[in-house]
């Protein structure tokens, strides 16, 4: 084949060759240094919160410390829903509950 790739030794249609490459650097997209910043703040508990950031329209859940952990990123349609990308935000805490980690996954589009 004139237009295929060859990936783990299986050769692939072109197509497939730039979803995996696409899908692959997808995943492992950063949120900005700065939206980081704005999103280590602790707003109101269990609360839906809308920002703007950098011409985007941002919005977030808040658990119940005021942590937020689902964030939605992109333009804000009629209804007030944000389509563009959604991520989640993982805590990794000790037996005595102290945070070892805290990042965010995208987990794919907000429609």
């Amino acid at each position: 084949m004139l237009f295929s790739g060859r990936f783990f030794g299986v050769t692939l249609p072109v197509w497939h060759c730039f979803f995996a490459f696409t899908e692959k650097t997808r995943i492992h997209m950063a949120l900005s240094e700065h939206l980081q910043q704005k999103l280590n703040k602790k707003y109101a508990p269990s609360a839906m919160v809308d920002i703007t950031y950098k011409g985007n329209d941002i919005s977030f859940k808040t658990d119940a410390e005021g942590n937020p952990i689902l964030l939605f990123i992109g333009r804000r349609d009629q209804n007030g829903t944000v389509k563009g990308e959604r991520y989640a935000r993982r805590f990794k805490r000790d037996e005595q509950g102290l945070l070892i980690k805290d990042h965010w996954e995208l987990k794919g589009k907000a429609t």
